[in-house]
C-alpha cells in the first residue's frame, strides 16, 4: 500500500527509478558475453570389435564387459 501511494504523491520519483533500473539492465545486457554456438566438448569414446561365430551372450560375457570396464576407468 505505501508504493501506491507513494506514486500518486510523487509520480516523477517512480518514473526515474524506472528508468534506472532500465538503464541498469540494459549496462548489464551490453556488458554481458553471450554465445549463440558456445564450444562444448563432450567425451566420447567409440569402440568396435569383430567376433564372427560368436552369439550375443557369448560376446556380452567376454567382449563387451571388459572393455566397457577398461574404457570406464580411463580418465576425462
Amino acid at each position: 500500500m505505501w508504493l501506491t501511494s507513494l506514486s500518486i504523491r510523487r509520480p516523477l520519483m517512480i518514473v526515474m527509478a524506472i528508468l534506472a533500473i532500465m538503464m541498469a539492465g540494459a549496462v548489464a545486457y551490453r556488458s554481458m558475453a553471450v554465445e549463440l554456438m558456445p564450444s562444448v566438448r563432450i567425451p566420447v569414446v567409440a569402440v568396435s570389435i569383430a567376433y564372427p561365430g560368436a552369439g550375443p551372450k557369448e560376446v556380452e560375457s567376454r567382449i563387451t564387459k571388459p572393455v566397457e570396464d577398461a574404457v570406464a576407468s580411463t580418465p576425462g
